[in-house]
């Protein structure tokens, strides 16, 4: 291994200091780690404490977490590297490529507009410069970074810093020391601030990650444009996110010739949980589906590449699991001696001992130093955050980064112009099959577990049903059926909190409607009741899990929901011809996605639908159902809720325009049948539309 051959065991003494600070990082690490297992585990014991409830199905929380997991795993395979020549792989990268693109928002890339770079503060070092510098993006944005130039006259090799998830960013020791070092030695270093967007840009496509790859493209644009910039020699390293950030940069742009990607990149299932969700720098819609990170990782091959790991993080297998498979593939190039990987004992850094090793890997491949001797970081005295601070200017005109949600609206899809009833079949039709699509939809046939098990839910005559909605996922359900003979209509009734806050809230609704000769299911789809995460990291972990799979909350809860009427069709009681889906409250989504998609469903009542996409601007993050990467670009809620025609439809509690969706029904010649109100629509009334609704002929 390369640091053999460095001698780099030599400088142990040397490095005490980052020894000891990469021991208190890792303390940090597994403290951090500990509190969220800790707070998992806690939320987990109070659950259990708590009495049953009459309409639970699940024998305890285990077995729904063991169901989860299940699930997750299945889900979130490790994407090995399969290769077996040159030629298939040159083909393979190239596919790789296009669809990452697409998958983090930058297919098409946007326009390379003029940088009007823009210098802040300077730093006359003595034997280096530090400049403030800023180069446009997009119109009115503008990335920024640290630009370390070397007094040393003539053409130097250049090395773009990304910078992870330190607490001052690109003004973190760890970042200047290293940037300062490349300075000295003969390199043009530039530290690019990283930016993040907001979780509701997935709706529109575009992602943190193609935020921070066009900043890094860009950066190396205005690079470029600098005379001392040898632009034939280009090197990356970051470390943490700004590893992840090497790792794209390696993927997506060619004018790298050399990287060190440092305690980043995995398996993505390494940095994925069940119990909790990571950094939206590594979320792209449906990414698993066309790439892991070894096939990022691989585009790169055969140019040079030193992977840093430690042993106290997620990149604790990296040396005996991922590098074995990229360095498979470098062989078959031909190029086994360009791919190195070296780990530590210690936490999550980028201490000294390993930039050494960076510092030889770059000299080595962008200078030419065959094997050089082994480097010794010389001292450096960093800047305080408050003078690089004071080199910061803003750009005139500067917008922040508003104008790339600007960007991205662009490529929103606009409600079509339609003019005859055949114009608005065929549209519909095109919009299911796109949402089938954007929700991962799978055919399923649901199947009992076991047998109903008749019960009293608050008095009434219930059935406890587990459905098989996949391999490893039972949805627990309750039913209730009126207490006469004949095959009775069906309503589905989607709560927030599931069985149990129905049960809780508005027993009322499901004792008139089985009063009323009504059979009423009430399930816990993913992710509400027994299915339900059990605390807020959870939460977030499957919202990000399932943007990653392709499979958002509302998908898998399509899924559940299905399973559930398959089940019931077999049913001599229930007539599933006649049912109808209704979301109370924040389910209102969910009932107006499977509306849209399933045909069984007769009717369709949102009892509080709210705002669409487009006019929700206090959009709380990842919380909201129906938070479905990449939506935005086939359609808003007015489209999705058009799909239901020419079937009955509901909307309460919306203050958004649904003039589209009133004009499908029209074209269709069911105007009748598409009643929209801006005002919430109390339980007890859901209940009288619904009788009504179902008695109608369809």
């Amino acid at each position: 291994m390369l640091v053999n051959k460095l001698g780099l065991e030599a400088m142990k003494e040397t490095s005490m200091v980052s020894q000891v600070a990469g021991k208190a990082l890792l303390r940090a690490w597994l403290l951090a780690f500990a509190s969220l297992f800790l707070l998992f585990a806690v939320s987990l014991a109070a659950e259990e404490q708590n009495p049953r409830h009459e309409t639970d199905v699940l024998k305890d929380a285990q077995e729904k977490k063991t169901m989860l997991e299940k699930y997750f795993e299945r889900m979130t395979p490790l994407g090995h590297l399969k290769c077996n020549s040159k030629r298939e792989w040159d083909k393979r990268r190239l596919e790789i490529r296009k669809q990452v693109l697409q998958a983090i928002g930058l297919d098409p890339l946007p326009e390379q507009i003029p940088l009007n770079v823009q210098y802040g503060g300077i730093l006359d070092k003595g034997d280096y410069v530090v400049k403030r510098v800023y180069w446009q993006t997009w119109p009115k944005v503008y990335a920024s970074g640290y630009l370390y130039l070397p007094k040393k006259p003539g053409k130097h090799p250049v090395i773009l810093n990304p910078h992870g998830h330190w607490g001052n960013g690109a003004r973190e020791d760890l970042v200047q020391t290293r940037c300062i070092v490349h300075a000295k030695r003969g390199y043009v270093a530039l530290a690019v601030d990283s930016q993040h967007v907001g979780h509701k840009w997935f709706l529109s496509g575009f992602t943190s990650i193609a935020l921070q790859a066009w900043n890094n493209m860009r950066a190396l644009d205005f690079l470029e444009t600098l005379p001392e910039a040898d632009m034939t020699r280009v090197g990356c390293t970051g470390a943490s996110g700004g590893g992840i950030q090497t790792m794209w940069m390696m993927a997506l742009d060619d004018r790298i010739t050399a990287a060190v990607p440092v305690v980043g990149p995995s398996f993505f299932r390494h940095i994925l949980s069940p119990d909790f969700g990571h950094c939206s720098c590594n979320w792209a819609t449906d990414l698993l589906e066309c790439a892991d990170e070894q096939h990022l990782l691989g585009i790169f091959v055969p140019k040079p590449v030193l992977f840093l790991t430690v042993t106290g993080d997620w990149t604790n297998r990296f040396p005996k699991e991922e590098f074995k498979e990229i360095k498979k593939l470098y062989s078959l190039y031909g190029a086994a001696d360009r791919a190195d990987a070296l780990q530590w004992d210690l936490g999550h850094t980028y201490n000294q001992p390993m930039r050494e090793a960076m510092y030889a890997f770059f000299d080595r491949w962008l200078k030419g130093q065959e094997y050089p001797n082994a480097v010794i970081e010389s001292q450096v005295q960093t800047e305080t955050v408050e003078t690089l601070k004071s080199l910061d200017i803003t750009p005139p005109g500067s917008r922040g980064v508003d104008p790339v949600y600007e960007y991205a609206s662009k490529f929103h899809a606009k409600p079509p112009v339609l003019g005859s009833a055949t114009e608005a079949t065929a549209y519909l039709k095109r919009l299911r099959s796109g949402l089938a699509k954007l929700l991962g939809d799978v055919p399923v046939r649901g199947k009992m577990v076991g047998s109903p098990e008749p019960t009293s839910i608050s008095g009434m005559r219930a059935e406890k049903l587990r459905v098989r909605s996949e391999p490893e996922i039972d949805v627990p359900a309750a039913l209730f059926v009126p207490d006469r003979s004949g095959k009775h209509p069906l309503v589905v009734l989607l709560h927030p909190d599931g069985k149990r806050g129905l049960v809780e809230k508005n027993v009322d609704l499901v004792r008139k409607l089985t009063e009323s000769g009504v059979a009423v299911l009430a399930p816990d789809v993913r992710l509400t009741g027994e299915l339900a995460p059990t605390n807020e990291q959870m939460q977030w972990g499957w919202k990000v899990d399932g943007i990653m799979w392709g499979r958002p909350d509302v998908g898998m809860a399509l899924t559940d929901l299905r399973a559930c009427l398959d089940v019931l069709s077999e049913r001599p009681d229930v007539d599933v011809s006649r049912t109808a889906i209704v979301g109370l409250g924040a389910a209102g989504r969910t009932a107006l996605f499977a509306g849209a998609l399933e045909p069984r469903a007769s009717v369709v009542v949102c009892s509080e639908l709210g705002p669409t996409y487009q006019d929700d601007k206090t959009y709380p993050e990842w919380k909201p159902v129906g938070w479905v990467g990449n939506i935005r670009r086939l359609a808003d809620l007015p489209e999705i809720a058009a799909a239901v025609a020419p079937r009955r439809l509901i909307i309460a509690g919306t203050t958004s325009d649904f003039n589209f969706t009133s004009g499908c029904y029209n074209l269709l010649g069911c105007s009748q049948n598409a009643t929209i109100g801006t005002e919430s629509t109390p339980a007890e009334e859901v209940g009288q539309l619904l009788v009504k609704a179902l008695a109608a002929p369809h």
